[in-house]
């Protein structure tokens, strides 16, 4: 609806607070011509309908705000243990999920940096088949898909985060991934 309905848009992009989004609706988007909004829907549907048409998706990416706090799980030195399994909610769906779930944990180990380094909590990530969060050389956006694992991988460790990482051939994973791990 925020595409094909005028009235609704404006009364959902009334109330939003950022002002990146703010501009795209209001300023970018109104001046789309009805051509381009005609050819851009069905685009982004097929994009976003792989993950909106499983109800367990649509439940988990549908909230307005996350059950999960994960500054507070690493503060309170607390156990999250997701199952990705590619045979349970498909192989996008968990990628997907995973690619998330790797960047909200980048950005709570990163927003320790206002704590002192000696008082920084420590704590672990496992990921278990790793190369299931990653995208190959041979598909396009690699390098920005793949930045925040590699900017874990790279940074982490000053914010207290461990990693293990598990896969069974080194060359399974993109070379930003490999050369990110050599490096560190």
């Amino acid at each position: 609806l925020l595409f094909t309905n005028d009235s609704f848009r404006k009364k959902w992009v009334a109330k939003v607070k950022n002002p990146m989004v703010k501009h795209f609706w209001e300023k970018e988007f109104s001046n789309t011509t009805d051509f381009t909004k005609r050819e851009l829907l069905p685009y982004l549907c097929s994009k976003y309908g792989q993950f909106s048409n499983s109800s367990v998706m649509r439940h988990i990416i549908g909230q307005s705000r996350s059950k999960i706090n994960f500054k507070t799980l690493i503060n309170e030195k607390k156990i999250f243990l997701a199952s990705l399994s590619k045979g349970l909610i498909g192989e996008l769906n968990s990628q997907l999920l995973g690619m998330l779930l790797i960047t909200k944990l980048l950005l709570s180990s990163l927003s320790q940096a206002d704590i002192a380094a000696h008082e920084r909590i420590p704590f672990t990530l496992f990921i278990d088949e790793i190369q299931n969060f990653t995208i190959g050389q041979n598909r396009s956006h690699a390098a920005g898909m793949n930045q925040s694992l590699t900017t874990l991988i790279s940074e982490g460790r000053k914010y207290g985060l461990s990693l293990v990482m598990v896969n069974q051939f080194f060359t399974q994973l993109p070379l930003d991934i490999q050369d990110a791990i050599m490096g560190n």
